[in-house]
């Protein structure tokens, strides 16, 4: 029976005739799918102008038991492809970036490339490999180095400091400013030449290379001053060794605790670190690139490594273990132009004058010390009669040990005197002509720059004492060596007989001139040996240094015992520079006060005067 409900047609919802999997209370069978075709046929034909459709099965699975090869040239569906009929079951995604649309998403699929993203985190990712490449392959030179630099330090010891150094504090001073600067100069070659290697930094970006190399090596120095002693954050402490040399030889072990440290502090995610990756990799700095020519450098830059490493310890060390062993070496200023006659003979033999000497701006210098005592006295006999004599005769200075290996054309792991005394002198002169100065800051641009190309003359690397050979030889002659820092080339320190003082004003109109009580400093200052013994007896007031309208007195205020008391130079100069600070004012000055002096039997009450 045909009924007439005015639809347009006909849709079967029978997904799996035939299927295998289903239940075995209705397993379907093999006819099933050319009943399914003959069913459709027959419908077809029953209904004209109306449409048929099916639900046909998305998967293979149940699709292979359709006729459908037959279904479709046979019969002609209204409805064709996917019948979008669940669509409470849907669930809608957003295209992954970067692609803007679905369409784009496939057309980029169909082409084989990647969809998904763009090439970025992948040359990030590479990027971070290269940091690292970098920072394993100095931490693999180092060990590879290590031997090599022991050697070369106990080497050293046997050259240029026959007589062992005793160990003190002052060592462990020594190795980590080595460990700080010497990093710069080692570690910073090495990266400034494997970047130069990628194409980034070629042709005119080449300069480009040190700056990325200071942003790198800035990590590392930052991270040093915390894992180093005396840092808060303290990781590595180099163990007590009986030699000079085998306790510096562990400079090596404390650049490779800090190279793990910076490279894990590089990568730790904080807003430094993340802006100097930033800075190193940013523009495809470390990615491979087109370029137009070779890399700028073809070469063994294992070799070159070590060669940097044993220039800058040696650099660093030689001219502290000449003091550690006692040599006390130091660059005289000659103060004539390096095209002069040598006018020195009175303080220097020809021989050591064509070994130690050095020009640096055409001005003359030598390396030096002072070699036993200032003066040489023997008993002679005069007129080949009678007793003999004292003679004395003052001494000349000498080259240090080990000259030989440093001087002329030889040079020692890259060393030579010309590099001890310009960068020494270049030192003095950045100090303002002064010695003393602080270690080179490894945070400074002139300094990064000047160790990233090995250059170990940079001021603060090499600070060998400067100064006249007039100034040398006095401390030689009154002071005791070691007796202050830069000896010789310190103002030796003068005697100290008395104890604190106190002060009193006395500036008034009648006061003598500043300048002139400066000016007894000046006098007294340069011998060490300056004192004044002055009697008890009478309490008389005694002037004791005086300069123009400036005078200085004493006078014992008790008699106890002592029959005199002394006064030593230091102390005249250190009351003097108190009581100006004190009190000057309108270019005068004015003081008095009492302190305890040493006495020849005790302490002695004295009275003081600038008058």
């Amino acid at each position: 029976t045909e009924f007439n409900n005015d639809l347009d047609g006909v849709d079967i919802d029978w997904e799996y005739p035939g299927a295998p999997d289903l239940p075995e209370n209705d397993p379907g069978t093999e006819e099933d799918g050319p009943n399914y075709l003959a069913f459709l046929v027959v419908l077809k034909n029953l209904l004209p102008g109306k449409s048929v459709s099916i639900a046909a099965p998305a998967s293979y699975w149940h699709l292979k038991q359709f006729p459908i090869k037959k279904i479709w040239p046979k019969s002609v569906w209204g409805l064709g492809g996917t019948s979008d009929w669940a669509s409470d079951l849907q669930t809608y995604h957003d295209v992954p970036k970067p692609a803007t649309s679905w369409a784009n998403f496939i057309q980029l699929a169909k082409a084989g490339e990647e969809p998904k993203t763009d090439q970025t985190p992948f040359l990030i990712l590479y990027s971070m490999a290269e940091i690292h490449g970098m920072y394993k392959r100095y931490y693999d030179g180092l060990f590879n180095s290590l031997s090599i630099v022991g050697t070369a330090l106990d080497d050293m010891e046997n050259k240029f400091a026959p007589i062992p150094p005793e160990e003190d504090n002052t060592w462990l001073n020594i190795l980590i400013d080595m460990i700080t600067l010497g990093a710069l100069g080692t570690a910073g070659p090495l990266f400034n030449t494997m970047l130069k290697n990628h194409a980034w930094f070629a042709g005119s970006a080449l300069d480009n290379a040190k700056d990325t190399t200071m942003t790198l090596l800035g990590q590392g120095t930052t991270t040093a001053k915390d894992v180093l002693p005396p840092g808060d954050k303290a990781k590595w402490t180099p163990e007590g060794q009986d030699e000079f040399s085998a306790y510096l030889g562990q400079v090596v072990y404390g650049w490779s605790n800090i190279t793990s440290q910076a490279l894990d502090d590089l990568f730790s995610g904080t807003n430094e670190s993340m802006n100097a990756l930033w800075e190193v990799m940013s523009d495809g700095k470390l990615i491979e690139g087109k370029r137009d020519n070779d890399p700028s450098y073809i070469g063994n830059v294992q070799n070159e490594l070590i060669a940097n490493i044993n220039k800058c310890v040696i650099g660093f060390a030689l001219p502290a273990l000449w003091r550690q062993a006692g040599s006390y070496t130091f660059i005289l200023d000659s103060g004539q132009s390096c095209d002069d006659n040598p006018n020195i003979g009175e303080y220097l033999e020809d021989d050591t004058i064509d070994a130690t000497g050095v020009c640096v701006d055409n001005r003359q210098y030598y390396l030096v010390y002072p070699d036993g005592d200032a003066t040489d006295c023997t008993c002679k006999i005069i007129n080949d009669s009678g007793p003999c004599q004292t003679v004395c005769k003052d001494v000349k200075f000498s080259a240090p040990k080990g000259i030989e290996n440093i001087s002329g054309d030889n040079s020692y792991f890259g060393i030579t005197t010309n590099d001890l005394v310009k960068g020494s002198v270049r030192t003095w002169i950045a100090n303002g002509r002064e010695n003393g100065a602080r270690i080179a800051d490894p945070t400074n641009h002139g300094t990064m720059s000047d160790l990233i190309d090995v250059d170990v003359t940079t001021p603060g690397f090499m600070r060998i004492p400067v100064c006249s050979p007039a100034r040398a030889f006095q401390s030689w002659d009154t002071a005791d060596k070691n007796s202050s820092p830069n000896w010789p080339c310190d103002i030796p320190p003068g005697k100290d007989e008395c104890g604190d003082s106190t002060f009193v004003d006395q500036t008034s109109d009648a006061s003598p001139k500043v300048e002139d009580c400066r000016q007894i400093i000046k006098n007294i200052e340069g011998d060490a040996t300056t004192a004044w013994t002055t009697q008890v007896v009478g309490h008389n007031q005694r002037e004791i240094a005086s300069h123009a309208s400036c005078h200085f007195g004493v006078e014992a205020t008790k008699t106890n015992g002592n029959v005199n008391f002394k006064v030593g130079g230091q102390d005249v100069i250190d009351i003097i520079n108190d009581a100006i600070a004190k009190f000057a004012r309108d270019g005068l000055i004015g003081a008095k006060g009492n302190m305890d002096c040493n006495g020849n039997v005790k302490s002695e009450p004295v009275l003081w005067g600038i008058y």
